[in-house]
């Protein structure tokens, strides 16, 4: 947790000073805790955790992710990453059995044209879920946010090689800034490049751009798409004795408009 400490100083009736001490959680690593592995012995990749409010009924959680890290998973299950938090403030990772296919047919849904999908978490596994997020910290346009942009800071929690940044289990956190423009309108541009090396194991994270009050200060985490890929070089190696491609990576990462989440998440509502 971020801290920032204010001191008021004033003299008091009794002739004494008093300071206050305002504490402050930071917005991207509420996401951060809200982001979690899906891995089995084929695929593996991140996803984002959002909760869904009904009214009159217990709350829905899903899981919101890339489209190509489920359809490359075989067999009917995955592990799920989720951590229980003790009284002394430590946590304990532990992993939880989902379902991603009855028979041949897909649990989830995903996107007609973009490398998205989501999944609903069961009750069972949802009520030992602690940290999520609210379905409106997903824009349906990137008109909806403020200051978005070019160049603008954005925050990638993930699992780069399926890397887990503590015991407990959470993601290891990455920074770049946005490298695409224009960003609208999403319909011609869906996709958007971030600078930063994304890693095998990354795909389906959240990427996220904090918003500024008109203070200046951080007010909400607003997540603005999610890891699909990454930008590479191929060259073609000629020798006397020997042909090779070689790969080399760019460090851009390509992401998905959020507008096509909240779009899969609406399919997925109307499933139910």
């Amino acid at each position: 947790m971020q801290t920032r400490a204010f001191f008021v100083f004033g003299l008091s009736a009794a002739g004494f000073f008093s300071c206050v001490s305002i504490a402050k959680a930071n917005p991207v690593i509420d996401v951060m805790q809200a982001t979690t592995k899906l891995a089995n012995r084929k695929s593996n990749g991140t996803c984002l955790l959002v909760r869904i409010n009904k009214d009159g009924r217990e709350d829905r959680i899903v899981a919101v992710t890339a489209a190509h890290v489920l359809q490359q998973m075989t067999g009917p299950t995955c592990q799920l990453i989720v951590r229980e938090k003790r009284t002394d403030g430590s946590y304990v990772r532990k992993e939880q059995t989902l379902a991603i296919r009855s028979g041949d047919k897909p649990l989830w849904v995903q996107h007609a044209r973009h490398d998205a999908a989501a999944i609903e978490i069961p009750p069972a596994i949802a009520r030992s879920i602690g940290h999520t997020v609210a379905l409106d910290q997903i824009p349906r346009n990137v008109n909806d946010l403020t200051d978005f942009n070019a160049a603008s800071e954005v925050w990638m929690p993930g699992y780069p090689a399926q890397l887990e940044s503590t015991p407990a289990g959470f993601s290891v956190l990455r920074r770049g800034t946005v490298a695409s423009f224009p960003l609208t309108p999403e319909s011609k541009y869906p996709r958007y490049l971030v600078d930063y090396s994304v890693v095998r194991g990354d795909s389906g994270g959240p990427v996220v751009f904090v918003e500024k009050d008109p203070n200046g200060q951080d007010r909400t985490a607003r997540i603005v798409g999610v890891i699909s890929g990454q930008h590479r070089e191929r060259e073609q190696l000629n020798s006397l004795f020997e042909q090779k491609t070689v790969h080399r990576y760019m460090g851009l990462g390509i992401v998905v408009h959020a507008q096509f989440i909240r779009e899969i998440i609406d399919q997925l509502n109307k499933g139910t």
